[in-house]
């Protein structure tokens, strides 16, 4: 049983019996503030179908590093370190999903960066207005 059907079934005991009079002030584990629809079930309240959505939009993503590239007469060219070795750009990388149907280059933030320094390559991410936003960090590979 999921936390939001509990919470609906312990809402509709409280109705039953009528132990307050008014609406019940049901606290809404998603907002972490007073329930906004009382009368409705939890999985029935518009909180909850947002919420539902943005988790739906949720992916998990996985960084690659990406050469460092210059332009040279007008042509990009990688850029050749020790061994003849290419030069991997601290500030970019490559990011995409399991199925490979999200595939971008990113600018990653410091924070990033310093997550992907400590050898983290998969995160829980969600695209909001065109800007993916890192949710987290997780174990997985693919």
């Amino acid at each position: 049983m999921s936390m939001m059907e509990l919470l609906s079934q312990m809402r509709e005991r409280a109705r039953a019996k009528k132990q307050r009079k008014g609406s019940l002030p049901w606290f809404c584990i998603i907002l972490s503030d007073k329930c906004v629809e009382p009368e409705k079930p939890c999985a029935e309240c518009r909180v909850y179908e947002e919420h539902k959505e943005e988790i739906e939009k949720e992916m998990i993503i996985k960084i690659e590093a990406v050469p460092k590239l210059t332009v040279e007469d007008g042509v990009e060219k990688v850029v050749m370190g020790e061994n003849n070795q290419p030069v991997w750009d601290r500030e970019r990388a490559l990011i995409t999903t399991k199925g490979g149907n999200y595939r971008r280059i990113v600018t990653l933030t410091d924070e990033l960066a310093a997550e992907v320094l400590k050898g983290h390559r998969y995160f829980n991410a969600v695209e909001k207005n065109g800007k993916l936003h890192i949710t987290g960090r997780v174990s997985a590979r693919f």
